[in-house]
């Protein structure tokens, strides 16, 4: 439940069939949610053994607005104040919850953030029912999925999660990321693509009209067949290629991926939080006339931008867009609110005070044993170190520093040339010893043995030194910065080394070219940073996409701790100048009394 509810609320829970009593009231009006009134009495139990009980102090928050709390909460005892903070940055009271009356039903039923703050004014008790256990009940009961309804979702908007499945519906998808549009070129650029294809065969339809074809009986039954075929490969290579790429909005970020089948694969994003301006353009008056058109969403940043290109109805999606920044932008402030209250509740004596951490105790370890076991674990160990002395591991992960190598497809190709001379340089020495006794004596006797000896130390060298400079350059992706160290094969020409804080990155670019690469699924990553060279680039690394969502997953937490450390700081020398305004008021009432 740490995950269910807000940082600041002091709760505990229990199962509900713990309880003595249970009011046939409030399980009735969970009966009538539109949720579950497809569910016999027997199916309406089970979900009824979901519930589990939450007791909330009075004056805290059971969520807030823009959280990710997904449970379906259920007033048992007590009241809740409602707050939202609308579009004019003002925040309401919009209604009250006492006994009976349920509430997160959207975010239950969608996995969508928290549309509203729920504040307790009493000690308050609540059922509640974990949308996880929920959706793990429908997993274990495909009947029970079947007859489980949710209101339809919006046209035009594709859920992020389905309420019969915990598992997310795109690979691309974050955990607990809500894709509010999921969208792919408008379909006439699909049918504009097909206009070669029909113009040729329509030229080769009027070409079988004419005298000229009599001559060609035998071969027009095969001619049209083959024509027909390359049409039909056209139109299915053209569907794949449309089909390939998508743009996508979530409550986190902006994404648009471009895919051309085994030549290139390309993907950018822009998290909301950087997004500063959306233009909106029709190129034609054709395009006006059908409403297709072109976005820019362009971040901090002049190398950060997102482009919707063909997209339809553009002007409805940048009203969308916009809507999810002025939903993030409240979010942020209803949890700054919410936070302020808490450390003003705090500092007034009026919440419990941030429990830390028991200090760790001063038992000494006892010393270890070493038996025959712990020696071969030890062994396999060192095996494995050395191995990936020799071979390291595309990506290794230890703590929280994630270490990427360029892929072996790029040791190949680095190789080839003097692995291939070595190997020519053995053969052909090979050769000379097998093929003439006089020419072998001559080549292999002092001092020719000397030359021949120094060629292969050469071209030996030359294969460790490619090999050596492949395994030593690695991207590194820490909790704050990015840096790309690249030392030169046996320190012969120093090291090279760049960095990068995440608050100076400005876009990431995944992108994957060719038949090979695509295959293999290697490519490179590309950041966009405010330094003066511009970039850093992770060059023939495996798995680019996922290089590109660690690096975002950093940033957003980076992001939020400096905007989390600032605005603790605010918010405590707020609530330390409220209190000291407090005591002064205090003060001076005691005083006129006197």
């Amino acid at each position: 439940m740490t995950e269910e509810r807000d940082q600041g609320t002091q709760c505990g829970e229990t199962p509900a069939s713990e309880t003595k009593d249970a009011p046939v009231t409030i399980l009735q009006h969970l009966r009538q949610m539109p949720v579950f009134q497809e569910l016999n009495d027997g199916e309406f139990k089970a979900v009824a053994g979901l519930l589990r009980i939450q007791h909330t102090p009075r004056g805290m928050l059971v969520i807030e607005q823009g959280a990710a709390s997904h449970s379906l909460f259920i007033v048992r005892r007590g009241r809740a104040l409602v707050r939202v903070i609308g579009t004019d940055d003002i925040e309401r009271r919009t209604g009250q919850l006492s006994i009976g009356d349920i509430f997160n039903q959207e975010s239950f039923l969608r996995g969508a953030r928290n549309s509203e703050t729920i504040e307790a004014l009493d000690d308050l008790t609540l059922w509640f029912i974990s949308r996880e256990e929920f959706q793990k009940l429908l997993e274990s009961n495909p009947g029970l999925g079947g007859r489980v309804t949710s209101q339809p979702p919006t046209e035009g908007v594709a859920e992020a999660q389905d309420i019969g499945t915990s598992q997310l519906k795109y690979s691309w998808q974050r955990p607990n990321e809500h894709v509010v549009l999921y969208s792919k070129k408008h379909v006439i650029v699909f049918l504009n693509a097909l206009w070669p294809g029909l113009i040729a065969l329509v030229l080769i339809a009027i070409f079988m009209l004419q005298p000229v074809a009599e001559l060609l009986q035998q071969a027009q039954a095969v001619l049209i067949m083959a024509t027909v075929t390359v049409f039909l490969i056209y139109v299915i290579l053209e569907w794949v290629d449309w089909q390939n790429d998508y743009y996508a909005v979530t409550d986190q970020r902006v994404i648009h991926r471009e895919r051309v089948l085994l030549i290139r694969d390309e993907q950018d994003e822009v998290p909301l939080s950087r997004i500063q301006d959306i233009k909106v353009e029709r190129p034609s008056f054709l395009a006006s006339m059908i409403d297709i058109g072109n976005i820019t969403i362009e971040a901090s940043g002049s190398h950060a931008k997102v482009r919707f290109v063909d997209i339809g109805k553009p002007d409805e999606v940048s009203k969308l867009l916009f809507g999810q920044l002025d939903r993030a932008r409240l979010e942020s402030h209803a949890t700054m609110r919410a936070k302020i209250r808490l450390d003003l509740r705090r500092e007034m004596g009026l919440a419990p005070p941030v429990q830390r951490p028991a200090a760790p105790s001063g038992n000494k370890l006892k010393p270890a044993v070493f038996g025959l076991r712990e020696r071969w674990s030890i062994a396999v160990r060192q095996a494995g170190m050395f191995r990936n002395a020799l071979m390291p591991r595309l990506r290794l992960e230890v703590g929280d520093t994630i270490t990427y190598r360029k892929h072996w497809l790029r040791l190949l190709q680095t190789i080839a040339v003097p692995f291939l001379l070595l190997i020519l340089y053995a053969v052909a020495l090979l050769f000379v010893r097998i093929s003439s006794e006089s020419l072998s004596q001559l080549v292999f006797s002092f001092p020719f043995n000397l030359v021949v000896i120094g060629i292969g130390l050469v071209l030996l060298f030359s294969l460790a030194y490619k090999y050596e400079d492949w395994r030593n350059d690695v991207y590194i992706v820490k909790p704050d910065r990015l840096i790309d160290i690249a030392p030169s094969p046996f320190g012969l020409r120093g090291t090279s080394r760049r960095e990068a804080k995440f608050g100076a990155v400005q876009n990431v670019t995944a992108t994957t070219r060719g038949v090979l690469d695509n295959l293999f699924n290697v490519g490179d990553v590309v950041i966009q940073t405010a330094g003066s060279d511009g970039k850093l680039v992770f060059e023939r690394v495996y798995n680019p996409r996922r290089i590109q969502r660690d690096i975002a997953d950093r940033m957003d937490a980076y992001d939020a701790q400096r905007h989390e450390k600032e605005a603790a700081q605010r918010r405590k020398e707020m609530a330390e100048w409220l209190g000291i305004y407090d005591e002064l008021t205090r003060l001076h009432e005691r005083d006129r009394l006197l």
